[in-house]
């Protein structure tokens, strides 16, 4: 063969190859690519094509080679730094990889593909400015590029710039609408905005668009769990069942199902689904919280306190799960043990930061001027505050942190110490935090002890009952209610708490309905009131139609801010009937006696409450 027809014959075995390469006939293009380089071993652009194609082809280790040669024989060659800079991704090369991109777009920078992949590259080398700098240079020189406008876009809300996110992510939805990527990262920045309905928005669209794709629904799942729940198409656990459709080997996915199961109180479920993913997965961190806690939910403590223990031994540890251990134990009857994991909330990694805390008081001696600091809720300082009278037994000197609206409660039953309000900073995009500094500084404490750390030392006995009436209410207010009752009806009068007004699986899974407890006591056995502080329309309807039912609805009292009020309130009772929420400790710390449809508080006791006295569960531990 002469020079001219070889030269001919590899020119024409080149074009046919990279039309086989075009069309996906993979064989006859690598075999027509090999050849070439029999005879040219140093040909670039061959050499840049074989990479290529071996990539292509799940050879990524074999790419390497051919297209590190051809980048050396052609360093001015943009598209194969830009192939070997995909190459060195897939082998975990990322700095390589950046080196390969910056070639690329160096050399040319009309190669979008190689801005993209710089600016990808970038961000997994978590160089967040250079990912941005290079998004924004790519956005100018290619305007009416979605993929451009959706990498922009992503990197701006990956880096906190969320709201400056949704103009070029807009953009990329408007330049190409089927594109499932920029309703994801739009999903993403308007949660972060704050606008969930504009998010749910996006990534339903997203999920229209890519059915079968598994990034969208661990983020609409995330958007639904605070909805109110309906049926599961609508709900994050019908979403988790379709996604699990898509991928049913993802452990993930599992354990989403087992919290969102928990949320719909579907406890048994959210056991099995837990399960299942820790089958999968044994370090699953979302099944590795949930299980315990759903089988503690379930009174299933041995398996709940064997499960906690487990996941505490799951790297990262969760310091949750040592309150989760802490209730079995107590419901166990291991009482010294679950009063140890309790403690945990002193240092653990969830809850309210605090700073400036005196040393902590283990319940040893006089401490001195002890600080008893504020956690949890409203519900929670009355549980805890209630052993303020043994406390003061030891202690010469007391201040109590606690949340305003109970200040002149607490005032009045313990006119000897110091109640300052809590001490908690809010903040914008983070957690609340506590700051004791200034009070510190002012009141010279010289320790402290958490509220909840209280029954810790004082509980010993939990085979009788707390004292009866721990707070003192105001004698006047409680007889203005006493006489409007008495104005009404000669009674009895019941107070009925249903349901809180915070939601949440832990919480909503113990509520009822104003009319199945009006039922289940008998509609015509007593005069009932409402305790619900935030009463819906035509929430009292269906209870009132039952036959001799009378439920009053307290006016010209404000029930979740005026809570002194309601202490009297429920004081003037001959009794409430309620739920696990705040008002069932109000109630039971000034008196009244109290029917309480769950377990004992601290899950201490069985037919009797170790807190309280007048107190009354339901419920086995």
């Amino acid at each position: 063969m002469t020079p001219d027809k070889k030269a001919e014959y590899f020119s024409k075995l080149l074009e046919h190859s990279f039309e086989a390469h075009e069309s996906a006939d993979y064989s006859r293009a690598e075999a027509g690519y090999r050849e070439i380089l029999c005879q040219f071993p140093n040909h670039p652009i061959t050499l840049d094509l074989f990479g290529t194609l071996l990539f292509q082809t799940g050879k990524a280790e074999e790419a390497l080679e051919p297209l590190e040669k051809a980048v050396s024989l052609s360093p001015m060659h943009g598209a194969a730094w830009n192939h070997l800079g995909s190459v060195r991704t897939a082998l975990s090369d990322k700095n390589g990889a950046l080196h390969a991109f910056q070639s690329a777009v160096k050399i040319d920078p009309d190669n979008v593909d190689a801005w993209l992949n710089f600016s990808n590259v970038a961000e997994l080398c978590e160089d967040l400015a250079l990912s941005k700098s290079a998004a924004m240079n790519a956005a100018e020189r290619f305007p009416e590029n979605g993929r451009v406008q959706a990498r922009l876009g992503a990197i701006l809300t990956h880096s906190g710039s969320t709201k400056e996110a949704l103009v070029p992510l807009s953009l990329a939805i408007f330049l190409s609408p089927l594109d499932a990527e920029p309703y994801l990262h739009a999903a993403i920045a308007y949660t972060a905005t704050g606008d969930e309905q504009a998010a749910e928005n996006s990534i339903r669209k997203c999920l229209l668009i890519t059915p079968d794709k598994l990034a969208p629904y661990p983020h609409l799942v995330e958007l639904l769990k605070d909805k109110e729940l309906k049926d599961n198409a609508t709900t994050g656990l019908g979403w988790a069942l379709r996604a699990a459709r898509v991928a049913p080997t993802d452990a993930r996915l599992w354990a989403i199902i087992g919290k969102e199961s928990l949320r719909c109180q579907n406890v048994d479920n959210s056991i099995i689904e837990s399960q299942r993913a820790l089958v999968l997965d044994p370090v699953n961190s979302i099944a590795t919280f949930n299980l315990p806690k759903a089988l503690l939910m379930a009174g299933r403590y041995l398996e709940c306190r064997d499960f906690s223990y487990r996941g505490l031994t799951v790297p990262p540890h969760e310091d949750a799960l040592y309150i989760i251990a802490s209730e079995a134990e107590r419901a166990l009857g291991n009482i010294e043990i679950g009063w140890k994991h309790y403690d945990v909330r002193r240092t653990a990694h969830f809850g309210s930061e605090r700073i400036g805390l005196p040393p902590f008081w283990e319940g040893d001696g006089d401490p001195g001027h002890l600080l008893v600091a504020a956690e949890q809720g409203i519900g929670d300082e009355y549980i805890f505050l209630s052993f303020l009278p043994q406390l003061m037994e030891r202690c010469s000197k007391v201040t109590v942190e606690c949340d305003k609206r109970n200040s002149a409660l607490f005032g009045r039953t313990f006119p000897n110490i110091d109640f300052v309000e809590r001490q908690v900073i809010g903040r914008e995009n983070a957690d609340p935090y506590f700051d004791y500094r200034r009070l510190t500084s002012e009141k010279d404490f010289d320790c402290a002890i958490l509220a909840g750390s209280l029954p810790r030392i004082f509980i010993k006995d939990v085979s009788r009952p707390g004292p009866y009436q721990p707070f003192h209410v105001d004698p006047v207010e409680r007889q203005f209610w006493r006489e409007r009752f008495l104005g009404m009806d000669a009674g009895p009068w019941v107070g009925l708490c249903w349901r809180s007004g915070v939601r949440g699986a832990g919480r909503s899974q113990h509520y009822s309905r104003a009319e199945d407890v009006v039922r289940a006591l008998g509609a015509g056995t007593a005069n009932f009131v409402n305790l619900v502080y935030d009463l819906q329309p035509e929430e009292l309807d269906a209870a009132r139609k039952l036959d001799g039912c009378v439920i009053y609805d307290p006016e010209n009292i404000d029930q979740k801010n005026e809570l002194d009020r309601v202490a009297a309130l429920v004081s003037a009772l001959d009794a409430v009937v309620s739920v696990s929420t705040a008002i069932a400790p109000l109630s039971a710390s000034v008196g009244t006696p109290t029917v309480l449809l769950d377990c004992s508080y601290l899950r201490l006791s069985d037919g009797h409450d170790a807190v309280f006295g007048a107190s009354r569960p339901m419920l086995d531990k």
